[in-house]
């Protein structure tokens, strides 16, 4: 019952929902993008 509820409210206000999660990935590919880039760096500097 109580994750019934908890689904009903995510959906409830559908802009923030979309909005959120937009940025949740967002700043997923932001972070595997840096951290690509900086062992990438490290591997020239230490090669």
């Amino acid at each position: 019952m109580l994750l019934q509820l908890a689904f009903r409210n995510i959906w409830r206000n559908r802009r923030r929902t979309l909005l959120t999660l937009s940025a949740m990935v967002v700043s997923l590919a932001l972070l595997i993008l840096s951290l690509g880039v900086f062992s990438g760096m490290l591997v020239d500097i230490l090669a």
